[in-house]
């Protein structure tokens, strides 16, 4: 047994009330007339030990009315009647958002276990649940195999939720989305000089997330620069990438060009880039460096580092992604292959990605897909959902035995004249 609002227990001391109005109403002795009093004997009177109540089981329905319509608007549940299968899953940061808070209510006063949108759907009140973003089409596929006869989500609806193979929408999931607030967003502060930095901040809305690089003056010995109301980052010291650019003589036009892009990259980046051309005679394995960009048509190649390394492919694409920290340049370079493809912005993008700072983007990314791009069926807004009270609900066997109690309570104080 639980109640949805406990404050409504101080009602119970409306007790008092009948209580009192039983013990002030004791009926009088009955009078019996007589003639005469002079054969009567004087006795001492007896005092009441104790006040005893007039109609104990009119007051004992009454205090039960007064009880059940306590409890009724408290919203008293029966534990085993709430486990009905039917849930609510709220995606982390919507249960405090008051657009929802009257259906959130509305379905908790219906039977409905209150769950978080993650994996393993804890309870929404679990502090130890993760509230990153989620896979929506995967937490779908894992709510499928509960086989629950009624479920309603709660979701932002984040486009990058929607990544993978898409599935269909159960027929027992009602699914309803809310915009989430636009937040604007540090990624770092890169220290330049005693009193200046460089900061990369991002803003995003439901619609577009976009970047933007701009200097700031700083204090002395300021250790955070505050990008927004809601966000500061820490101020980080220039970073320093070194790269090998290991070549065969045929690649010497590439590796210029590639000499080229990076030093363009170094006047335009808040790091700093140390370059260094080599022949494959000349390199060594034990030379550490962040980088090393492999220009030779051998198939041989440095394994467990950063590399970029030439093959020969059919691709659009002048870089391609062939393992965790491994790039594939598709094809040979010329002034024109560099111009067309960009390479200076996405040779940019490969040496100075940092996870860190993709994992804050993503955070932070607000761009959601609107339910008609999601789904076939139509979709759903909060005031569509309609469910009317279990049979099983305990409100509704609270409302009949007030009923049942209360008329009880009249037909008895009628014929007593209470």
């Amino acid at each position: 047994m639980k109640l949805i609002d406990p404050i409504w227990l101080w009602g119970l001391s409306g007790l008092l009330i009948p209580i009192g109005i039983h013990l002030l109403s004791r009926r009088e002795g009955k009078i019996i007339k007589i003639g005469s009093i002079r054969h009567l004997e004087e006795t001492s009177s007896k005092q009441f030990k104790s006040i005893r109540l007039n109609e104990l089981v009119l007051l004992l329905l009454r205090c039960l009315v007064i009880t059940i319509l306590v409890l009724s608007l408290g919203g008293f549940h029966f534990q085993a009647l709430e486990k009905s299968g039917k849930w609510l899953l709220v995606e982390s940061g919507l249960e405090r958002d008051d657009r929802f808070l009257i259906l959130i209510d509305s379905l908790k006063r219906n039977g409905f276990e209150i769950k978080r949108l993650t994996s393993g759907f804890p309870d929404l009140n679990d502090s130890h649940a993760d509230t990153k973003k989620v896979n929506y089409w995967n937490l779908l596929t894992e709510l499928e195999k509960k086989s629950l006869p009624k479920a309603v989500v709660l979701s932002y609806s984040y486009a990058d939720g929607f990544a993978g193979k898409r599935i269909s929408r159960p027929e027992n999931v009602q699914w309803v989305s809310g915009n989430p607030t636009p937040a604007e967003f540090g990624l770092n502060a890169i220290h330049l000089s005693e009193d200046s930095i460089i900061v990369r901040a991002g803003y995003s809305n439901p619609d577009e997330t976009s970047f933007s690089i701009f200097r700031s003056k700083i204090n002395d010995g300021q250790g955070f620069f505050k990008v927004s109301k809601a966000d500061s980052i820490a101020i980080e010291r220039q970073k320093t990438i070194s790269i090998q650019i290991v070549t065969q003589p045929n690649f010497t036009n590439d590796s210029k060009i590639i000499a080229a892009a990076i030093h363009a990259i170094d006047h335009e980046s808040p790091d700093d880039f140390e370059v260094e051309i080599l022949s494959q005679e000349k390199f060594s394995s034990g030379k550490k460096s962040d980088w090393i960009i492999w220009l030779s048509d051998e198939t041989r190649r440095p394994t467990g580092v950063n590399c970029i390394y030439y093959r020969k492919e059919s691709s659009n694409y002048l870089f391609e992604k062939s393992g965790l920290a491994t790039w594939t340049l598709t094809q040979k370079l010329n002034e024109q292959v560099a111009l067309q493809q960009n390479l200076a912005v996405q040779l940019g993008v490969i040496l100075t990605s940092d996870n860190r700072y993709e994992e804050i983007a993503r955070q932070n990314d607000k761009r959601v897909l609107k339910d008609e791009l999601i789904w076939d069926k139509n979709s759903i807004k909060p005031d569509q959902i309609r469910f009317p009270i279990s049979s099983k609900s305990s409100e509704k066997y609270l409302m009949t035995l007030l009923l049942l109690f209360l008329l009880l309570e009249r037909w008895m104080s009628f014929k007593r004249n209470q």
